[in-house]
């Protein structure tokens, strides 16, 4: 009998909605029977090649694709899964190339590529016969263009954070924060909060990003912060010394339809947290139970003495927080959805 065949396109290894929304199901979708090959361009697509520069790895991009269609044509896919988009641009001619080689289409989103290229995510989602939206504003955004889209979450694996609720024994706490260069900024909103709060209880604020440079202005302006270079092989160990993870976020459009991945990453980790109630942080934190939503300059002052000068009410948010993170936001939660929705989808190719 012939597998199901699955085609997943991807941005590439490195970039977060490939590597939290599509390769920690790959192994559980094999197991379930499904043949998958997942194919990104190169670079992958924020990158470029230092000897090409910016414009021919554009077009080395475009070359690597035409040949992943070359071997789409022969592997003859059910279901062609796009990632967010193949491009970082207006175009979509090789989606719809694409689109042509498989049965199916799926379309997955995590972020609002609709706010740079509205035609182009209107054109996929319509020509998509399921969409996988990271949250519920992308779900009733997407719905203006397709019948068919279903909340699937961003979610992590908990396997990968072993549960230990005993804090490294630190002189003094950590509030962690964890994320791009380019969202380090998203920290200034909450500075004088951080310093309020120092007065009363000296802690560190440890950043774990890419790049040192990105917090210098940060470290001018507070004493207490500490960088740590973001790594995949040790991002986790470093959420796990976290006391108090945090994530700001501004209440603006492109903020309200992100899908709180690192809120995740502290909650399965077992720590408390306080966010930002933007977007998806509302729907994931639930307010003095596994952690606390603030607004103001008070309420995330508040919230961080009472988490930073109660260890047991960390504690028990940090327990209260894995569990939210286990039964609604986890890999082994949400892959038995996934399984049934390709399902359905080659079912309706049997009917038809």
């Amino acid at each position: 009998m012939r597998q199901p065949r699955l085609l997943f396109l991807v941005s590439g290894r490195n970039v977060p909605s490939t590597e939290y929304r599509i390769l920690p199901f790959i192994s559980g979708l094999r197991k379930a029977g499904f043949r998958c090959v997942v194919a990104s361009g190169y670079p992958g697509k924020y990158d470029s090649n230092d000897f090409l520069g910016w414009r021919f790895s554009q077009k080395l991009k475009r070359l690597s694709f035409w040949s992943h269609l070359l071997r789409a044509k022969v592997f003859r896919p059910d279901i062609v899964v796009v990632e967010r988009e193949l491009f970082d641009n207006p175009t979509f001619d090789l989606e719809e190339r694409f689109r042509r080689v498989g049965r199916h289409m799926v379309l997955d989103v995590d972020d609002a590529i609709f706010l740079r290229y509205p035609e182009k995510f209107a054109w996929l989602c319509r020509e998509s016969d399921l969409v996988l939206a990271g949250n519920p504003n992308l779900v009733e955004y997407a719905q203006q263009y397709s019948s068919a889209v279903q909340l699937f979450p961003t979610v992590v694996d908990t396997k990968l954070y072993p549960l230990n609720h005993r804090e490294p024994d630190d002189e003094l706490p950590i509030v962690g924060w964890i994320g791009t260069d380019s969202n380090v900024a998203y920290l200034e909103q909450i500075l004088p909060a951080l310093c309020r709060s120092y007065e009363r209880t000296p802690f560190r604020l440890r950043i774990v990003t890419g790049k040192e440079s990105s917090v210098a202005d940060l470290r001018k302006k507070s004493p207490f912060v500490e960088f740590r270079a973001w790594d995949s092989e040790t991002a986790t160990g470093e959420i796990a010394r976290f006391s108090v993870g945090i994530m700001p976020l501004p209440d603006e459009e492109w903020a309200r339809y992100k899908c709180g991945f690192k809120l995740l990453q502290y909650m399965a980790a077992g720590r408390a947290a306080i966010a930002s109630p933007v977007g998806v942080n509302q729907e994931i934190i639930q307010h003095g139970e596994n952690g606390f939503l603030a607004s103001t300059e008070t309420e995330w002052s508040n919230g961080l003495l009472r988490l930073l000068e109660d260890a047991q009410l960390r504690k028990r948010m940090g327990q209260a927080a894995r569990k939210r993170v286990e039964e609604d936001f986890s890999v082994q939660s949400a892959l038995p959805k996934l399984i049934d929705s390709f399902q359905k989808l080659l079912e309706q190719s049997k009917s038809g």
